[in-house]
């Protein structure tokens, strides 16, 4: 209701809004705004929590395809559950690790035939949980249940859309909250818009739900300021899921003072500039527009980190 709500109000003060989004975007600087520095001395994570989210729906193995003009890509549970076996295989005696698997609508069916396919989910805590929030309120299920206010932990936010086999990544991406202190949220793909609002010309770059890597206490902060609530996790329809739940999510770390950054096909690692009063962060923005998944010429995919761009 809240979503049809909005959309009614964009509708009717549409020129006004368009107008200051217009101005926000022309007058914002040209400076990028974060306070990330690398530091020499790493601070150690020493705890990783994966939490991987699935329907219960959807075949073990899939293709998805995001756009008919883009490449099709392999994905599915089997995927997620053999990178992290493959992460567990090749460091495992580096750090704690806690592995999660939820999933909405479980019965017994889906388990046995999770079993006849030989998918390897002995190491997973299993939770079940409804559709509400979908990916997103699976997340929040297992997050509120592990979260603490220690900077030295984490927790990888997968579903199972995610492409391709990355356990070995995984290690990269870890080391750069341990690089760089103030980093809150990192992500593997973007959006600089929300495109489910009439006001097209916004400007509100954000990392893409379906792979988040988070600081466990940026999550604590986020629950502890936002009533204990999630961002999405009880939106019911898809198009308010992203604009209350994925867009919300770094904006709201970024209040909490967070960095929040993205990974680039190449490696590098970006920070999206932090909105402050009228400064957007338009033209300190040097990536390609739009939803990244339909740009960087492999969806979904967990691109390798490397720290010494």
């Amino acid at each position: 209701m809240k979503f049809w709500m909005l959309i009614f109000f964009e509708a009717v003060f549409a020129p006004i809004l368009y107008i200051i989004n217009e101005f926000k975007n022309r007058i914002s600087s040209k400076k990028i705004s974060n306070s990330s520095c690398m530091v020499t001395e790493s601070n150690t994570i020493n705890q990783i929590n994966f939490v991987v989210h699935e329907w219960a729906g959807y075949p073990l193995e899939r293709i998805k395809q995001i756009k008919h003009h883009l490449p099709s890509f392999p994905c599915g549970l089997k995927n997620q559950i053999d990178s992290l076996i493959d992460y567990n295989t090749k460091f495992k005696s580096m750090r704690k690790v806690s592995y999660n698997l939820s999933i909405t609508d479980l019965n017994i069916d889906y388990l046995q035939n999770i079993n006849k396919e030989g998918v390897n989910i002995e190491m997973f805590k299993i939770y079940s949980k409804n559709n509400l929030g979908m990916d997103i309120g699976g997340y929040s299920n297992v997050i509120k249940q592990l979260v603490n206010t220690k900077d030295n932990e984490l927790f990888f936010l997968i579903n199972t859309s995610v492409s391709g086999n990355y356990g070995e990544k995984l290690e990269e991406y870890i080391k750069a909250f341990e690089r760089y202190p103030n980093l809150g949220l990192l992500g593997i793909s973007y959006s600089t818009k929300v495109y489910q609002t009439l006001i097209r010309n916004n400007f509100t770059p954000h990392v893409q739900s379906f792979f988040l890597v988070a600081r466990s206490s940026a999550l604590a902060k986020l629950l502890s300021t936002n009533n204990n609530e999630f961002p999405g996790e009880f939106e019911i329809n898809k198009l308010a899921l992203i604009r209350f739940g994925e867009a919300r999510i770094t904006s709201k770390i970024q209040k909490l003072g967070y960095d929040v950054g993205v990974v680039e096909p190449d490696g590098k690692l970006h920070f999206i500039p932090k909105r402050v009063f009228f400064n957007n962060g338009y033209n300190s923005w040097k990536l390609p527009h739009g939803d990244r998944r339909l740009s960087n010429g492999a969806p979904n995919f967990v691109h390798q980190l490397n720290l010494n761009h």
